[in-house]
């Protein structure tokens, strides 16, 4: 051959399988490289016989080894484990596959010694007939609620349901409308809403959910804004300008219980109230969704600190930043989950070790850092530093660093928390500081509410966190006790009243205060340093044992960690934590069901259940052939699903009447629907029990030439109802929902495909596997066949098996044409 195709690498005539990328088929005249080809040629078509080897050698299935093999990278069966060529390409590069996979079928499957049955189990096999039906359930419901498909399904539905359904069904209505009554003002905007609300960067998405927790504590506590915030308004400073809105707020609510003139408010948790609580749950929850995109997801392995959690050359507050500026993401807003809630669920269940809990922590390190001081061991992280410092010379002192949090850009939810603060302290001071002027001195010279309020929520979103703050409480007495002797030394304390105010604070922290502190410092367990990584890690025992709850079961726990318990293996094919990320998911779907409009709709469909007003119209008639008057009772509807108003007229549901009517012992019966365009009709109207059925049901709609069109679904009705679930953000709701339960269950199908996969992995390693040339001829001559046989040895444990291998290269008379291999001869040594 004068031409070789991308040749890459050569392996030796007998060693362990090294890939290659390329077709080294063709015939040569130079023996060294007849040689390497020939090489290649055995490296690369070896792998096609594992799967046969495996199931002479270890009892598989071959066929699904052969499955799984072609699925393979060249890195996953060799040692050049950054080799990412698929094997099902290797295979098409050098063999005939059509002929190969025939001649493996026919002649080496098809003998006892290589024929071994499927290793499927019976969750395995349930699980695909879940999914089956379920495949037949979305052809029917997946993507629309079909008026024109109903009209052929909906008798035949009826048909099959019984009176004790039925029964089940109308009792858990009423107990569906009531309960998601307070859901009936839920609706979460969508993309090109937030829009319209000038929420177009991740930034003012963090005004937006910040400023639906203001508006959501003021509905609270009955608190009347009058000038909300609009964010399309306030562009400029949006920052800013939010933070001195959330602190008007608060004051005014501080304001309104600390009135003696007027009756203290109440809570008052109303559907608004959950509204605006939902619009701030879903905000967060497409803030946090930014950060677990692809090009922030690292893997716990990765993460190089506290301060790298996103990013190996970033920081966290410069991710922040970098999120904060780009433009909200359609896809995350438009998302049929709440995945950025349930992310710390996730990320609990995620199966990475995560020793160091960066990646079990990095929720809140979104929501709540500080700034960039949270390393381990940050020896700047102390009382002077962060929160204020005082000397002894007459208004000495400096605020801390954290006099700032919330006007700077960091966590999340600090300017919420530390405006709320703000607000909080003015309402408190309106009293004695009616105008505020007093504060807005304070404020300017660095010791007013502002900066309390930064202060205090930088030492609440530090503990959040989740960081190291062992030197924060290791030197936290001793400077608060340094700034309050110097406080003593001022000229016009030193030796008046406020002295002893003083004095008696300096008291209270060393009395009080620090044999907390020093437990906390001294306990085993660090209540200081990352607790809650510590809770999930730690030995049950040893909890149970700090908390002093060690004798309060009545059996001996094991030594196991809730992180161990998590990766727990139920079965030899599933691990708990394959099921709680399931649940989680499920869960996800769930309430992005309800806060994107679904209450309201799901309350109509119950409340059409419970419509029972036909039955109490006067002119509402049910008679059989003979003209005659038929009871609810002659056309078999049962007892317990008849009742009698106070005046004694009987009535049922519409479900019943629609199941009775559909029934074959009706047939002959009709009803009398009244007019007056109270139940969709002009004038009075009889339809047959077919025909009856579909009508109360909601399938047909009266047009203007009195024509009945079964194609469309009536307002008002159950169908018509259940109908509208499949509109709007629902309808994008229920299709993208549907489909990700389909992704559920195949997931859970792959989780047990997997752990058989993960055996036949270790079973393919190449150090299990040698080959060797035995002979071959020609590879000179195109125009003539050439031959190549070669041995595989398979040694793992105790078994010790050779197989010959037997491959042709037809002859060509055109030298470059796409000759492939195929196989002569396979069989066991």
């Amino acid at each position: 051959m004068k031409k070789l195709i991308s040749l890459i690498g050569a392996a030796s005539l007998a060693t362990t399988p090294a890939m290659a990328v390329v077709s080294c088929k063709y015939i040569d005249t130079i023996q060294k490289s007849i040689d390497n080809k020939l090489a290649e040629v055995i490296s690369s078509t070896s792998n096609y016989f594992k799967g046969a080897i495996l199931a002479n050698s270890e009892d598989y299935n071959g066929q699904s080894v052969d499955k799984y093999i072609s699925k393979l990278k060249v890195g996953d069966l060799t040692s050049n484990s950054k080799d990412t060529t698929s094997m099902a390409k290797i295979f098409d590069t050098f063999l005939d596959t059509k002929q190969s996979s025939e001649y493996m079928k026919n002649e080496v499957y098809s003998k006892e010694e290589f024929d071994r049955p499927t290793t499927g189990n019976g969750a395995s096999k349930l699980i695909s007939t879940i999914q089956k039906a379920y495949n037949e359930i979305y052809k029917l419901i997946g993507v629309n609620f079909d008026p024109t498909l109903w009209n052929t399904a909906l008798p035949l539905l009826l048909d099959s349901l019984k009176a004790d359904n039925i029964s089940s069904i109308q009792k858990v209505m009423p107990k569906i409308s009531s309960s998601l009554q307070i859901m009936k003002d839920v609706k979460v905007p969508n993309y090109n809403e937030l829009i319209k609300l000038g929420v177009e960067t991740n930034l003012d998405l963090k005004i937006y959910f910040s400023n639906e927790l203001t508006s959501f504590v003021a509905n609270l506590f009955s608190v009347e804004i009058e000038k909300p915030f609009v964010i399309s308004e306030n562009k400029d400073n949006i920052n800013e300008k939010y933070y001195a809105h959330n602190s008007s707020v608060w004051k005014l609510i501080i304001e309104k219980m600390n009135n003696k003139d007027a009756e203290k408010p109440e809570i008052n948790f109303t559907s608004q109230s959950l509204a605006l609580l939902m619009n701030a749950l879903f905000g967060i929850n497409w803030y946090i969704q930014n950060f677990t995109a692809d090009e922030y997801n690292l893997h716990s392995d990765e993460m190089l600190d506290d301060n790298h959690i996103f990013s190996t050359d970033k920081t966290n507050l410069e991710v922040i930043h970098e999120v904060n500026s780009s433009k909200i993401d359609k896809e995350i807003i438009n998302s049929t989950n709440v995945d950025g809630l349930m992310q710390f669920i996730y990320d609990l269940f995620s199966g990475e070790k995560d020793k160091e809990s960066f990646k079990l922590l990095r929720t809140f390190k979104i929501l709540f850092q500080v700034d960039d001081d949270i390393s381990v061991k940050n020896q700047k992280l102390d009382f002077n530093t962060k929160i204020i410092k005082f000397g002894s010379k007459t208004l000495d002192f400096k605020i801390g660093e954290w006099g700032s949090n919330g006007k700077t850009e960091n966590g999340a939810l600090n300017t919420f928390l530390s405006s709320s603060l703000d607000g909080l302290v003015k309402g408190y001071t309106a009293s004695f500081d009616p105008d505020g002027g007093i504060m807005d001195f304070l404020n300017s010279i660095g010791m007013g509410s502002e900066q309390i309020g930064g202060v205090v929520s930088g030492l609440i979103s530090s503990i959040l966190t989740g960081i190291d703050m062992d030197h924060f409480f290791e030197t936290f007495i001793k400077q608060i006790d340094d700034s309050l002797k110097n406080l003593l030394e001022w000229s016009f304390i030193k030796n008046k009243p406020l002295a002893e105010q003083i004095t008696s604070i300096q008291t209270s922290v060393n009395t009080k205060v620090k044999p907390i502190i020093d437990s906390l410092l001294n306990s085993e367990a660090p209540f200081t340093n990352k607790f809650l990584g510590y809770l999930i890690n730690t030995d049950i025992r040893k909890l149970m044992e700090i908390f002093g709850l060690e004798n309060s079961l009545p059996v001996q726990l094991p030594k196991i960690s809730l992180k161990q318990i998590i990766d727990i293996q139920l079965t030899k094919t599933l691990k708990l934590s394959d099921l709680l990320r399931l649940g989680a998911k499920g869960t996800s779907y769930l309430i992005a069901l309800l806060g994107k409009g679904v209450a309201p709709k799901i309350v109509n469909i119950a409340d059409a259940f419970n419509d029972t007003s036909l039955f109490l119209d006067p002119e509402f008639k049910i008679v059989n052939s003979n003209s005659t008057l038929q009871t609810l009772g002659e056309i078999k509807i049962s007892p317990e699903l008849i009742f009698k108003n106070e005046e004694g007229k009987e009535y049922t549901y519409i479900l019943a009447l629609a199941t009775a009517l559909s029934s074959r012992d009706n047939t002959g019966i009709s009803i009398t629907i009244p007019g007056g365009n109270k139940f969709g009709l002009k004038t009075t109207r009889t339809f047959t029990n077919k025909d009856g059925l579909k009508w109360i049901m909601g399938l047909g709609v009266e047009l203007d030439n009195g024509v009945i069109d079964y194609n469309q679904f009536r307002p008002g009705t159950i169908l018509y109802s259940i109908g509208t679930l499949w509109n709007d953000e629902t309808g994008n709701l229920i299709t993208g929902i549907m489909s990700g339960i389909n992704d559920i269950l195949k997931t859970i199908a792959d989780i047990f495909d997997n752990k058989q996969n993960q055996s036949y992995l270790e079973d393919l390693n190449y150090i299990h596997y040698k080959t060797k040339l035995i002979s071959y001829e020609n590879f000179r001559d195109s125009k003539k066949d050439s031959h190549v046989t070669y041995e595989i040895n398979y040694k793992n444990g105790i078994v010790n098996n050779t197989y010959v291998v037997k491959l042709l290269l037809p002859s060509s008379d055109q030298e470059e044409i796409n000759v492939k291999y195929q196989i002569e001869a396979f069989y066991k040594k």
